[in-house]
C-alpha cells in the first residue's frame, strides 16, 4: 500500500527523490504542513526524474521551514512576470504560465534564489556536522591522561 501524498501545494509539499521499482516509477515526496511526512506517488517514466535529487531529506526543523518561506516569496516575485496562456500541463493540469517579464528579472530573481538557498543549505549542514560529531565524541569518548 502506498502512502497518498496530502493535498498541500508546492513548496509546503516538495519532491525529495523519484525512484523506480519493478519498472513503475514513483516520486518520493514530503510535506512541511504535515509534519515533514513522507509520502508516495505513482508517475509517468516521462515525468520521473531518477537522476537529479530534490530537496534533501536531512534539510528539517526550522531550516525547511525557511527554505519553503523563501521558495514562497520567490513564487510571489515571479507571479508579477507570468501570463496564463490557453494550455494546460499534461501532468497537472494546471495552466500553463508564460515568463513576460525581462530576461534579467529573471536572472536576477534565480541569482536571489540560488544564494537563499545555498546559505539555508550551508547552515543547516554545518548544525548537522556538529551534531554527528558531537554523537561520535558521545560514543566514543577519549580518554586523555
Amino acid at each position: 500500500m502506498l502512502i497518498r501524498p496530502c493535498n498541500h501545494s508546492y513548496p509546503e509539499r516538495h519532491r525529495v527523490c523519484d525512484i523506480e521499482v519493478d519498472g513503475k516509477y514513483y516520486r518520493i515526496l514530503r510535506c512541511v504542513t504535515c509534519s515533514e511526512r513522507l509520502a508516495f506517488e505513482q508517475i509517468r517514466e516521462e515525468s520521473a526524474c531518477t537522476s537529479v535529487l530534490g530537496l534533501p531529506l536531512w534539510l528539517t526543523g526550522e531550516h525547511l521551514r525557511r527554505w519553503v518561506a523563501n521558495e514562497k516569496k520567490l513564487q510571489t516575485q515571479m507571479s508579477e512576470h507570468l501570463e496564463v496562456t490557453d494550455g494546460l500541463q499534461w501532468s497537472s493540469g494546471k495552466p500553463v504560465e508564460r515568463w513576460v517579464g525581462t530576461d534579467e528579472e529573471y536572472d536576477r530573481l534565480q541569482r536571489e534564489r540560488a544564494v537563499s538557498e545555498r546559505e539555508i543549505l550551508d547552515t543547516a549542514r554545518a548544525l548537522q556536522s556538529r551534531k554527528e560529531q558531537s554523537d561520535r565524541q558521545l560514543l566514543n569518548p577519549q580518554v586523555h591522561p
